[in-house]
């Protein structure tokens, strides 16, 4: 799979600034496909691609409807940084509203039946949930 692809078709480029003519082999500076000079990143296309497909399959607008829930999209196979973990006292009703809220938002993924594509195509969801109480 190429890295870049055309900006206008999705054509698969041979670099940032390169595809190679299909009928004569030689490396040009243009799509051969529509003549568009620009490309974009595999994961750009793949990121896009995720997130209308999200929207298209009304998976964005049930999340929504369980508060303050959004999605975060990563490549899959990308290795996250060591991060240090803090223990915090919850109050036991957040803790219910957020294990709640994340078992629902989890279930709409589910049934949406995406996650062999996305890890097909290398990108996988990340699900933040914000649960707030003030004093």
């Amino acid at each position: 799979m190429s890295s870049f692809l055309c900006d206008n078709c999705d054509y698969p480029a041979q670099s940032e600034t390169e595809f190679m003519d299909p009928r004569t082999e030689n490396i040009i500076d243009h799509c051969p496909n529509c003549g568009s000079k620009k490309t974009k990143t595999q994961k750009i296309f793949n990121f896009r691609l995720t997130w209308d497909m999200l929207h298209g399959m009304g998976i964005v607008s049930q999340l929504s409807e369980l508060g303050d829930v959004s999605l975060k999209l990563k490549e899959y196979d990308a290795i996250d940084p060591p991060q240090e973990l803090v223990s915090v006292e919850v109050p036991e009703d957040v803790r219910k509203e957020f294990d709640e809220t994340i078992s629902k938002a989890q279930e709409i993924l589910k049934k949406a039946e995406v996650h062999d594509f996305l890890k097909k195509i290398n990108v996988r969801i990340i699900i933040n949930v914000v649960v707030f109480r003030s004093s």
